[in-house]
């Protein structure tokens, strides 16, 4: 097993990417959310279809959800990754997720 590795900090102004692994989120709950983080200084990115459901109880289909993510790993513009929400469906996604990629881009989760 890898040993621990510290994900860098954030400075103002960096871009969040914000991620939704697991359970769906509304419309507002994202505008909510977005508008916090840019008050705090961040700016912020996330996919068009980010509030899309699947099943009624997932953010789409585990394909979309282990993409979007992976899509935030790989983009050198994005200094860190927000997930909207947790839960069941992240289990159903970790296979597609590439874990040396994610630690060789350091990024906070």
């Amino acid at each position: 097993m890898p040993a621990l590795r510290k994900p860098r900090g954030l400075k103002l102004g960096a871009t969040i990417g914000i991620a939704a692994p697991a359970g769906p989120i509304s419309k507002e709950q994202l505008e909510s959310g977005v508008a916090m983080l840019r008050k705090l200084g961040f700016e912020v990115v996330h996919a068009e279809d980010l509030t899309t459901r699947a099943a009624g109880y997932l953010a789409g289909s585990d394909e979309r959800r282990a993409e979007e993510f992976m899509q935030l790993v790989a983009n050198p513009d994005v200094h860190a990754i927000y997930c909207a929400r947790g839960g069941y469906g992240c289990h159903r996604i970790i296979s597609r997720l590439d874990p040396k990629a994610v630690r060789s881009a350091g990024k906070p989760l």
